[in-house]
Order: structure tokens, then C-alpha cells, then sequence
């Protein structure tokens, strides 16, 4: 359920890691191993997650809906929602705000482009 605080991202168009690491380079080609094909990015069938969210300090949330995600930002967020450790999670919503609208995804009053 979202609120008016928070800031909802569609991935699709997004072919970067939209997570707080600092990588902005694309997905890297998908790779066949035989019959299966494996991509960088997770998850790793291809698809794409329904949503991640990331709780802002300001009792919004940064939801990023559609998205494929690199497998460190992926386990750090796993790791940090089961050990509760909401403060890890308000600064990296803090990151990866400045990280999209460094790359022209969000503008300055954090509204998609």
C-alpha cells in the first residue's frame, strides 16, 4: 500500500542496477550455459521483481516496481529487512534517490522522467 510520501519508480526502462551500489553500467549480455540462459542481473531467469521497497526516513517509502536488480544490492536489502535494520535502509533509499536522479530518472522533486 502506498502513501502520499512515497516515491514509486517503474524499472522498466531502467537497464542499470537501480540499487545503492554505485554501478550506473548497463545489464551485461544474458549468457547460455546449454539449454538455460543466465542473466547478471537478478533474478536471474529474466524476470523482473513485482517490487522492492526501501522504508525514507520521512515514514514514505521508495518503491521500485518492475525492476532487476544486481545480486550484492539484492542480498544487502535481504539482509538488512530480515535483521531490521531500517536505518541501513533509510540511507540507502537516500542513495539510490541521488543515483536515479543523477542518471535523469528522477527530477529534483523526485517525479519520474
Amino acid at each position: 500500500m502506498s502513501t502520499t510520501n512515497d516515491i514509486i519508480v517503474q524499472g522498466e526502462k531502467i537497464n542499470f542496477c537501480p540499487g545503492p551500489c554505485n554501478s550506473i553500467e548497463p545489464e551485461p549480455p544474458k549468457k547460455q550455459f546449454g539449454k538455460e540462459t543466465w542473466y547478471s542481473f537478478k533474478p536471474h531467469s529474466g524476470g523482473r521483481y513485482q517490487n522492492i521497497q526501501y522504508p525514507m526516513s520521512d515514514g514514505g517509502n521508495l518503491i521500485l516496481e518492475n525492476v532487476r536488480i544486481c545480486r550484492s544490492c539484492c542480498y544487502r536489502h535481504i539482509e538488512f529487512e530480515e535483521e531490521e535494520l531500517y536505518e541501513y535502509l533509510h540511507k540507502d533509499s537516500e542513495i539510490i534517490i541521488k543515483k536515479l536522479k543523477k542518471t535523469g530518472h528522477l527530477d529534483s522533486k523526485n517525479t519520474l522522467m
